[in-house]
């Protein structure tokens, strides 16, 4: 890169970081006047709550009458909502799916939760567990069931490591998909630099050059500006090469022109951010205007001591 170039890149990444920082302080502007027009209304109990559920076994309560009874009534209002199917995959993330449905339909019930769970599982998770199915039933017998099935249809760390390290591509993802991918592998394992790092990586070349300029940007706005780059990415030729038996995505550029398209790059970036910014200032003067305007146009009148009061 000449020296102009690099004084042009000087100048356009203090450009970059300008705009982002005015652009922050007008959202925050922004939302300090929405709050003023909008201030929190008091509290009010949800009209959609469905009534509590006077069946609940788990409530401190002796319901010893009919208590075969109050589990069928409680599993029925459940099946009227269907779960849905078991994620393998996903086990931790299925059971608090489920529990939203349960805590929606007021069901506490220890046992009516797990009979829930058992009549929808398919023959292969049936099969995986069925120790714990076949044993008697008890209030234990749900929380038993969901640890169970959690840790046996949940990946081991040492897998979703290797498959952050080595597995996981871009494919048609968009970046920021791809990220939310890694992240949930990497969960309690890998550190953000790691995750930034192995993340930029499988990004096309053109992407990670504007994002080294964008240092002092949070790893989420990164991923946002790289899924604008992809959406906008054109003029560059894609192709596959085979190396060790394994496809390699590379971006074809001329040597020469590379330093430009990444000046190019830049500046478009610039320019979607002048935009931003315009459309945020436009918002704040419109909103300001109207508080002025609804300010000026409030009715008074006169008391009879002469105190001059606004409606």
């Amino acid at each position: 890169m000449s020296d102009n170039e690099e004084e042009k890149m000087t100048v356009l990444q203090r450009q970059f970081t300008a705009l982002q920082e005015e652009m922050a302080r007008l959202r925050e502007n922004n939302n300090q006047i929405q709050i003023q027009q909008n201030p929190p209304a008091n509290p009010i109990q949800n009209q959609d709550e469905p009534p509590a559920n006077p069946l609940n076994n788990d409530e401190g309560q002796d319901n010893n009458q009919n208590p075969q009874g109050t589990n069928q009534l409680q599993l029925a209002t459940i099946t009227s909502y269907k779960l849905p199917p078991f994620w393998k995959n996903k086990p931790q993330l299925w059971f608090t799916q489920i529990e939203t449905i349960f805590r929606k339909r007021n069901i506490r019930s220890e046992r009516s939760k797990y009979d829930a769970v058992v009549e929808i599982l398919e023959q292969y998770a049936v099969e995986e567990i069925s120790d714990i199915i076949e044993q008697p039933v008890n209030d234990e017998s749900y929380k038993l069931l969901k640890d169970t099935m959690i840790k046996r249809f949940s990946e081991s760390s040492e897998r979703q490591l290797h498959r952050l390290l080595s597995e996981v591509e871009l494919g048609d993802k968009k970046p920021s998909q791809l990220l939310r991918q890694m992240r949930d592998l990497g969960r309690n394992q890998a550190t953000d630099n790691l995750l930034k790092t192995k993340w930029m990586s499988l990004l096309p070349s053109h992407v990670t050059n504007v994002l080294l300029v964008a240092q002092n940007v949070d790893l989420n706005q990164q991923a946002d500006i790289a899924d604008k780059l992809m959406e906008n990415s054109n003029g560059n030729v894609m192709e596959v090469e085979t190396t060790n038996s394994q496809e390699v995505h590379s971006i074809k550029n001329p040597p020469a022109k590379q330093s430009d398209d990444r000046l190019d790059k830049l500046e478009n970036m610039i320019l979607e951010l002048q935009k931003s910014v315009r459309q945020l200032r436009g918002t704040n003067k419109a909103t300001f205007q109207e508080n002025r305007s609804r300010s000026r146009s409030r009715p008074r009148f006169r008391s009879a001591d002469g105190t001059c009061y606004y409606l």
